[in-house]
């Protein structure tokens, strides 16, 4: 007999810490967009994983380069060269303005590397730098260093005192990086404020800071690791604005699924990471590796790029059309394939929690919000579904 999900949540949860509070259900297994609980329910994954399966559940491409490494070669140490992730290093480079790349396992190991990277760099120079400027709203990760960069009270005061150095200007408020002089050693920015609500930079304010950076010689780090692997539009999540980073940081839907990191920058600046300056057991772990590959083998084919480009429109058309109008739609804010809905409710849980009843998964990141984000390959009667589910649960 089959065990049910909330057998198996009665005589496990209490093993677990209580940091997280997952569904009252337990998954099975996944395809495509949709994941499958121990009773066999159905859910529309319109949370992607917090935006990491990108291309959905169980992607053949991803799942047969991961049984092929697999069989070859699990781990080697960074003691020594292997051939997925010198492949992914090189077509990273290529495909940005990056000459250098450093693996990791996670998007706040890759923030901790960019801004021990940024602090080393004028280290070298003999003129070192130490102060961060960071954007209230902004998330870059929970440990030490990347949570000292996220301005969030609630998220730093249990830890603190974190690491000194870090200070906080206006997210897309030009005035306020006037404070950026030659004492900041880098700046770092979300493309698009994931954890906030789905809040875009504007283009004029980048173009602003990157000026101020080049300035004052200060780094500037764009932290894509939500905004990655065509999240928004375009592979990496700094394009859009036309400018060039010093630092790029990634996660998320690089390893769709498997645990990757990447940190890319310039040979100018990367150099600083010499020998013994930084490192991880795992990074670049020749499965993940290899599953990010395949990653980029779909995403840059001519014929994917068609139908992404489908969905975006079909998407952004189905928000302004359908969502934007129904009731308690308070606001919206839309950026590719990121959706952040404020609703005029006390509490958003009700809203959540009928979704999940009706088949459908989203992520909820603040009292009365919702983020949205549906995988590169939903298809338009997965969009009619979740657009239909979302009025009959205002409604």
């Amino acid at each position: 007999m089959q065990i049910k999900s909330s057998e198996l949540i009665e005589s496990c949860s209490h093993f677990f810490t209580p940091n997280y509070r997952p569904a009252d259900f337990v998954l099975s297994h996944g395809l495509g967009s949709y994941l499958y609980d121990m009773e066999g329910k159905e859910y529309l994954d319109f949370s992607s994983g917090i935006a990491v399966n990108n291309l959905g559940h169980c992607h053949p491409r991803i799942t047969e380069a991961v049984k092929n490494q697999a069989s070859k070669l699990l781990h080697c140490s960074n003691l020594f060269w292997n051939y997925p992730a010198m492949k992914l290093a090189k077509r990273l480079c290529e495909l940005s303005f990056a000459d250098q790349v450093l693996f990791l396992n996670s998007g706040s190991e890759a923030n901790e590397a960019a801004l021990k990277l940024a602090r080393k760099y004028f280290f070298d120079q003999g003129m070192p730098r130490s102060k961060i400027l960071a954007f209230e709203g902004g998330f870059h990760g929970r440990t030490m260093g990347s949570l000292s960069a996220t301005a969030k009270k609630a998220f730093r005061e249990p830890f603190e005192p974190l690491v000194p150095g870090f200070e906080f200007a206006t997210f897309n408020d030009e005035s306020s990086i006037s404070k950026i002089d030659k004492t900041f050693a880098a700046v770092i920015l979300e493309p698009v404020q994931g954890e906030a609500g789905v809040y875009p930079a504007e283009e004029g304010f980048v173009r602003e800071l990157r000026k101020r950076c080049d300035e004052t010689s200060t780094l500037l780090i764009m932290d894509c690791i939500q905004t990655g692997m065509y999240r928004t539009d375009c592979l990496f999540g700094y394009e859009s604005f036309g400018i060039e980073p010093d630092i790029v940081t990634l996660s998320k839907a690089l390893g769709g699924g498997l645990p990757l990191g990447a940190m890319l920058t310039k040979e100018e600046i990367g150099k600083s990471f010499n020998i013994g300056a930084h490192g991880t057991t795992f990074g670049g772990n020749p499965v993940s590796a290899a599953a990010a590959n395949a990653i980029l083998d779909v995403l840059t084919d001519n014929r994917f790029d068609d139908e992404r480009r489908r969905l975006v429109h079909d998407f952004g058309k189905m928000v302004y059309e359908k969502i934007s109008k129904l009731p308690k739609v308070k606001s919206l804010r839309l950026k590719g394939l990121m959706l952040g809905i404020d609703l005029d409710v006390e509490d958003i849980t009700p809203v959540f929690d009928k979704l999940r009843k009706h088949g459908i998964l989203v992520t909820r990141i603040a009292p009365r919000s919702l983020r949205i984000l549906p995988p590169l390959i939903a298809a338009e009667r997965e969009l009619r579904f979740f657009a239909d589910g979302l009025s009959a649960v205002l409604n």
